[in-house]
This record gives structure tokens, C-alpha cells and sequence, in this order.
């Protein structure tokens, strides 16, 4: 009995140190695990770093094409703008060339009604054809804006309007400066002088 007691106690150590030893072993395993947690942990965070990195550029990238959008928008609009502005003056300036080649005919039925006393002498019914046909024409430029410039006696001289094309004296101070008559009938549009009446203006000696 004695020696199975021995025996029985002998084995006890052994068992004790298996069980340590697995133990250990355990244990030593638990830490590689937290290690690889750690390892884990540093990537994850690398990871949403880098993320974050891309993220920015992504907003800055996204700012740039955006800011660069509005600006071709901008320029865009604009060139509208002075397309459609140059389109109006271009329009303006083909109606001022066509009236103004239209003028000389103005001038020669001025000139045939600058005689009264001839003029009436002219048949009756031709005479009122050619008057309808010179109204005709007046009402037309006028449809387009057209606007005759015709200064009278004693009308303050217009270098913007009226073109001197001789002068007679002056009778008074007052007068000196001023229209005498006018010799060809000025047209405009608006405030854009197509051709400037040609006047005779009194001078002071």
C-alpha cells in the first residue's frame, strides 16, 4: 500500500507539470494573438488613412474641375453676349450703307421740287405720281428709323449735324454762328448721324 501511495504521488508532479506546460502554452499562443490584433489595428488605421488622403484629393480634384466648369460657363455666356452685340451692330451698320445709298435719290426729287414755279408748271397727274412715289420712299426710311435734318434760318450751327459748305456776313452778333439756309438735307438714326446737312452759316466780319 505504502508503495502505491509512492507511486500515486510520484505521478502527481508529472501530471502538475503537463498541465503547466499547456498552460504555458497557452498562454504564449494568447500573446502571438494579441499581436496579430496589434498588426491588424496598424493596418486598419493605415488603411483609412490613406483613404482619407485620396478623399481630399478626390475634393480638390472635384473643386478644380468645378471651378474650371463655371469659368468655361462664364466665358461662354460672355461670348454670347458680344456675339449677339456684334450681330446688332453689324445689323446697324448694313441699314445705315443701304439708306445711305438710297439718299441721293432723295436728293434728286429735293431738287426737282426746289423750283416751285417749274415744278407746278409739270401735268398735273404726272406731278402727283411722283410726289406719291417720293412720299412712298420717306415713309419707308422713317419705317426704319430714319430721321431728316433739316436746320432753319437762324438755327445754332451743329458741327455734329450740320456741315458749312460757305458763309455769309453776319447782320448782328447775335446772328454770328447760326444757320443761314440749308443746302442739303442731313439724315439720321437715332443719334447716329448717317449724313450731316450741308448749311451756309452767317459769320461776323
Amino acid at each position: 500500500m505504502a508503495d502505491t501511495e509512492d507511486k500515486e504521488t510520484q505521478q502527481d508532479p508529472e501530471e502538475n507539470a503537463t498541465v503547466d506546460a499547456e498552460t504555458d502554452g497557452e498562454y504564449v499562443i494568447e500573446e502571438e494573438n494579441d499581436g496579430d490584433h496589434t498588426d491588424s489595428d496598424n493596418q486598419s488605421k493605415d488603411t483609412v488613412s490613406r483613404l482619407r488622403e485620396k478623399l481630399k484629393q478626390c475634393v480638390s480634384e472635384k473643386q478644380e474641375y468645378l471651378d474650371g466648369w463655371q469659368r468655361a460657363k462664364a466665358d461662354m455666356v460672355n461670348t454670347r453676349k458680344e456675339f449677339a452685340r456684334e450681330r446688332e451692330r453689324m445689323k446697324e451698320r448694313t441699314t445705315e450703307e443701304v439708306i445711305a445709298s438710297i439718299l441721293p435719290v432723295l436728293d434728286s426729287f429735293e431738287m426737282a421740287f426746289a423750283d416751285k414755279d417749274k415744278w407746278n408748271e409739270v401735268e398735273e397727274q404726272w406731278r402727283s405720281g411722283v410726289e406719291h412715289i417720293h412720299t412712298q420712299l420717306v415713309n419707308v426710311l422713317k419705317s426704319h428709323g430714319v430721321e431728316s435734318i433739316i436746320p432753319g434760318e437762324g438755327d445754332a450751327f451743329s458741327p455734329q449735324q450740320h456741315t458749312s459748305v460757305d458763309t455769309m456776313a453776319a447782320a448782328s452778333a447775335d446772328q454770328d454762328d447760326t444757320v443761314a439756309r440749308c443746302e442739303k438735307t442731313g439724315y439720321r438714326i437715332g443719334d447716329r448721324i448717317i449724313r450731316s446737312a450741308n448749311v451756309v452759316v452767317y459769320k461776323s466780319e
